[in-house]
């Protein structure tokens, strides 16, 4: 621990992201994808969920981008009751390092 000013530093927990996209959404991108978990004291998470579902080739571009509050998959992982899965990326991460879907 360092020692600055006569007080003892604590050691901080690593900051976690979760990062929620619609595959509909041309806005959205992965940050696991953009190598964000090679940050060090950074979790990232990419939750891949559907906002919008597609009539024939298209779906609504607003719902896409904007409708994560209605989504109860979304809402059930922001009070603890879903479940992530296998889309964490940087040191945590399975595998290749890249979990998304």
């Amino acid at each position: 621990m360092n020692k600055r000013f006569g007080l003892k530093a604590a050691a901080m927990p690593p900051v976690s992201i979760a990062a929620f996209s619609d595959p509909n959404d041309l806005l959205s991108y992965s940050l696991c994808r953009a190598d964000m978990g090679r940050l060090e004291g950074v979790e990232v998470a990419d939750i891949w969920v559907r906002n919008a579902f597609n009539f024939g080739v298209f779906a609504n571009p607003l719902s896409a981008h904007q409708d994560y509050w209605r989504n109860e998959k979304v809402i059930e992982l922001l009070v603890g009751k879903g479940e992530v899965g296998e889309q964490m990326c940087g040191e945590k991460a399975s595998g290749s390092g890249q979990g998304t879907k």
